[in-house]
């Protein structure tokens, strides 16, 4: 029987062009946008606010399976990649709805 998974990205990304962290709020704007509608995922920026040309963010997706959330973060890391900044790193992790809640169960990046 199939128990949910939760599966998480965080990306550390250099965006090269901004000129402002008005620039940079518009296009991370537009980055989650793009992808909460291809993938569904919570997207927030989780680090480096101050920083015009650096964003830290967390993207998160469940599904049924591991096959699916796999699945979603593929499809995440592809909208990532085709935005117009460079990928600094990418983390993946992927964990059961059991492995979470579990005594001793471990959510490390």
């Amino acid at each position: 029987m199939s128990q949910g998974f939760v599966g998480v990205l965080v990306t550390d990304l250099l965006l090269e062009q901004s000129e402002s962290l008005k620039d940079k709020r518009r296009v991370l704007l537009r980055l989650r946008s793009e992808l909460h509608r291809a993938t569904g995922a919570a997207v927030t920026e989780s680090g480096s606010h101050d920083l015009q040309r650096r964003a830290e963010l967390l993207v998160a997706v469940v599904a049924r399976d591991a096959h699916g959330v796999s699945g979603l973060l593929d499809t995440a890391e592809r909208v990532i990649e085709r935005g117009p900044f460079a990928t600094v790193r990418i983390d993946r992790v992927v964990r059961s709805a059991q492995e979470l809640t579990e005594e001793g169960g471990s959510w490390h990046v």
